[in-house]
């Protein structure tokens, strides 16, 4: 396969967000909410669903209930993370190897485009992002195609010759969307059996498989 360009999900598929995630967000339910949640089970069955509506679909509706949680959970997490996250094993060495062959690399993520450079430069991996589209860059989030176009506009690429890696449905379904090729992130999955179903071009146990694509 021809590529030229590899999009990367930035949570779950660079960095293993998924626990902390998770935690912030059942202290925030309980601050915010006054309820207990499975959280890990929410977050999983999300599907990729951006923060504004997960928070939508926890307060039933109530628009100015899921801002404050919003902004509850967004004020936890960035005061959590700076304990640290380390990328996924082999995630720097692939990044490093893409753009050594003259792949141009990528983010798409549902998270703030602020909060995702900053973590990706305190792991060492914003050296080899030539771009990255975040929630507050588009109007219509994964799975739709908005982010990825934007990305691919950015980079000047083409869908056609452009890879997007991610963990969750709504990866993949914004890559079918944009008309790129499709790959899933078994290695940080928490969505394993529904990315199955949706027939991704691959399914990668780990990072160094997509230099097995080139």
């Amino acid at each position: 396969m021809k590529l030229d360009c590899v999009l990367f999900d930035h949570d779950d598929t660079l960095l293993p967000t998924f626990a902390l995630r998770a935690q912030v967000l059942q202290q925030a339910a309980r601050e915010v909410l006054s309820i207990d949640i499975d959280s890990q089970g929410f977050l999983a069955a999300a599907h990729g669903r951006n923060l504004e509506q997960m928070s939508t679909d926890l307060t039933a509706g109530d628009s100015a209930l899921a801002s404050q949680l919003v902004r509850v959970y967004r004020a936890l997490y960035y005061e959590a993370n700076l304990q640290g996250l380390e990328p996924y094993s082999g995630i720097a060495a692939l990044l490093a190897q893409l753009r050594e062959r003259g792949i141009r690399v990528g983010v798409v993520t549902s998270k703030l485009a602020s909060g995702a450079r900053d973590e990706l430069a305190q792991t060492g991996l914003s050296r080899y992002i030539e771009h990255l589209t975040g929630a507050e860059d588009v109007q219509q989030h994964k799975p739709a195609a908005e982010p990825l176009l934007r990305a691919m506009k950015a980079l000047q690429v083409e869908p056609a010759r452009t890879l997007m890696v991610g963990d969750t449905a709504a990866d993949i379904l914004g890559a079918r969307a944009a008309q790129s090729r499709s790959a899933a992130a078994l290695w940080g999955t928490h969505d394993a059996d529904a990315l199955r179903v949706l027939n991704p071009d691959h399914l990668l146990d780990s990072p160094a498989q997509i230099l097995n694509l080139l």
